[in-house]
């Protein structure tokens, strides 16, 4: 299962007419209704702007949103998207639309892996405030040996000086712009054995490249974050239910509820005159809007601002050029329960993650998600090669699978899951285009994280904050 973005013919406006073709006003339209877009909106409807929120798809979540599958009727998502507590402005937003209560927060933070000899590892936190827990956790771990133990206590030094930094603006002496991950972690004097069991598949989970391809830079703010002032900030975060009905529906509900409008199969383009914001193209209707948040993802940048003003071309053109990585999940529905497991990370496998998820409707058995970060290889297999492949991965990590039952497999495909952070891609741009009311918003615009949800809603949150503080000054 793949989707994608579609964007009408371009139209020109007239700058003595374009009122007249005017259908609608609103205070503001958020173009892409995903975490960026959606997050952005609820902001700008709790400070009373109506807002009209446009999705080319037919219903909203972008690239983290769910499928009914047919076979069973179970609603799945297009990947496991997992958070952690210093998610501060994605728990910020969920509390906002009353979603909180349907994310499960760990006390502190512990991860089962199963290695490539069906060995059960553990690493779990002991009851110790932030960041000794941390500490205690590795200093705990059965698996590394006493010298292991103390390459780690060399990262105490360089993450305490990143938690000090409020932005990406790191000293060269603890990381520099054109390190990989492989090559910091190396750098920081950190054991073969630690890279392997903790940060290089911490590291392939958050930025969706290998160690030995992402940059170091992204990474290093991430542990600073995780490395945070409570013992939560660690804590792994999972949905409760799936991604539409625990952001995209009650965002839209909240959004509703304030006076607002959500159009689905809808696809937005900014319009200009003479380098002026004039509005949004969707539906053959040119919506009058002093605000514009533009929410897409990278690659659609160029179909939603067409043709780019020059004070954009330079923009649009960057994102253009911007890599892509793949993340390939498949779901299994199994008769009985394969793990007891929440969630189990799978070392020296294809697919990297097993999350288990609540009972099939059909199968009356049990449904588990396996996750494949950095997908290139799977991506352009079909359907029966990969569930071949997991199946067989799977059976070797927890031999008990291979006497249960398969039910029903499905794939999906997402060759554009997130943009590459290998070093030397583009810069990524920030919120403000120069232009007055319009701004940017998305995982990929330049927050210092990842292409995560926390970016996302961060992107949204600070378009929403610059919409705001321009029209109320």
């Amino acid at each position: 299962m793949e989707s994608s973005y579609s964007v009408q013919p371009a139209q020109k406006y007239d700058y003595a007419t374009w009122r007249l073709k005017t259908m609608s006003k609103y205070d503001a339209a958020i173009i892409g209704g995903g975490f960026a877009g959606l997050s952005a909106a609820v902001k700008l409807s709790s400070h009373n702007f109506r807002v009209v929120v446009l999705e080319s798809r037919p219903k909203l979540g972008g690239r983290a949103t769910s499928y009914t599958d047919h076979f069973t009727n179970d609603e799945v998502d297009n990947g496991q998207h997992v958070m952690f507590g210093c998610y501060r402005e994605t728990l910020r937003f969920l509390r906002t639309i009353g979603a909180d209560k349907d994310v499960h927060i760990q006390d502190r933070l512990r991860v089962s892996y199963v290695d490539e000899n069906s060995r059960p590892i553990c690493f779990a936190c002991p009851d110790l405030s932030a960041p000794l827990h941390l500490i205690g956790g590795v200093l705990e771990w059965k698996e590394l040996s006493f010298s292991e133990k103390l390459s780690a206590l060399r990262m105490v030094g360089p993450l305490r000086r990143l938690r000090r930094r409020k932005n990406n603006d790191f000293p060269a002496d603890i990381v520099t712009e054109d390190e990989t991950v492989h090559d910091w972690l190396i750098r920081c004097g950190q054991a073969r054995r630690l890279r392997e069991l903790l940060w290089e598949p911490l590291a392939l989970a958050a930025l969706n490249q290998s160690a030995r391809v992402a940059a170091a830079k992204p990474f290093a703010r991430v542990l600073g974050e995780l490395c945070g002032s409570q013992v939560t900030d660690s804590a792994i975060v999972l949905p409760n239910r799936p991604l539409e009905s625990l952001y995209a529906i009650p965002a839209r509900r909240f959004i509703e509820t304030h006076g607002g409008a959500v159009w689905t199969r809808a696809a937005g383009r900014v319009a200009l005159v003479d380098g002026r914001l004039v509005g949004v193209e969707a539906r053959n209707q040119l919506l009058d809007a002093p605000v514009v948040i533009v929410a897409v993802p990278w690659f659609a940048l160029s179909r939603v601002i067409n043709p780019a003003p020059p004070s954009l071309v330079a923009t649009v053109e960057r994102a253009e050029a911007m890599d892509s990585a793949a993340i390939v999940s498949v779901h299994l529905w199994f008769k009985s329960p394969v793990t007891t497991e929440p969630f189990l990370g799978l070392l020296g496998k294809k697919i990297q993650w097993l999350f288990a998820n609540q009972s099939s409707t059909r199968s009356s058995g049990a449904r588990v998600t396996l996750v494949s970060s950095a997908a290139e290889s799977l991506v352009g297999l079909p359907d029966a090669a990969i569930i071949d492949l997991v199946l067989s991965d799977l059976r070797l990590t927890i031999p008990a699978v291979g006497r249960i039952e398969l039910v029903h497999g499905m794939v999906i495909r997402e060759r554009q899951a997130t943009f590459s952070l290998a070093p030397g891609q583009p810069q990524r741009p920030d919120s403000q285009t120069g232009i007055s009311g319009l701004f940017l918003a998305g995982d990929w615009i330049e927050t210092g994280l990842p292409g995560t949800i926390e970016s996302a809603v961060a992107s949204g949150h600070n378009a929403a904050n610059l919409a705001f503080e321009q029209f109320h000054q």
